[in-house]
Parts: C-alpha cells; sequence; structure tokens
C-alpha cells in the first residue's frame, strides 16, 4: 500500500507520542498516577485518525489511573470532523 505523506507523517507522530508514554515505567497498581483530566489539543487533533486516539488512551490507561469521572478532551475544528468520528471518539469516552 502507497502511504500519502499525511500518512507517513501521521504513522511517525503516533509512534513517537507511544514511544514517550511507553518509556514511562508502570509502577505498581497501588502507587499508579491519578488523572482527573486527558486534553488532546493542540494542532488540530481531530484531524488525527480515530485508532490513533484509541492507541494513545489505551496506553495511557495501562500506565495511569483514570479517575472515574476524569473529563477527557479533544479539541476540535468544526470543518474537520463527520458524525461518525465524533460518535467513535464519544465511544472512546471522550
Amino acid at each position: 500500500k502507497n502511504l500519502s505523506s499525511f500518512d507517513v507523517i501521521h504513522n511517525q507522530y503516533q509512534a513517537d507520542i507511544l514511544g514517550e508514554l511507553g518509556m514511562m515505567s508502570a509502577p505498581q497498581d497501588d502507587a499508579l498516577v491519578n488523572l482527573s483530566s486527558i486534553y488532546f489539543g493542540g494542532g488540530t487533533p481531530s484531524l488525527a485518525p480515530v485508532s490513533m486516539i484509541e492507541a494513545i488512551l489505551r496506553l495511557i490507561r495501562s500506565k495511569f489511573r483514570i479517575q472515574s469521572n476524569a473529563e477527557i478532551t479533544i479539541e476540535m475544528d468544526p470543518g474537520t470532523f463527520d458524525l461518525s468520528q465524533l460518535q467513535a471518539l464519544q465511544a472512546l469516552g471522550i
């Protein structure tokens, strides 16, 4: 499959983010850091594929304890998403 330059950039960006998160040691469950907020912002993250956001959230959830009432948000430009993307993000808890 030929990847567009846009896809190559997204793939590298996702690898970099996951790599950064992966370098964080996962302490014992009782020592997990509690997060009350996760914010995807800057650079129009709504352009990112939902699969990228899902992978990032999956890794965050494995490294941190997310409070049950945590606010998980994403900055979105109204011209960069459609209803199906919005519903997919909502299913991820955003």
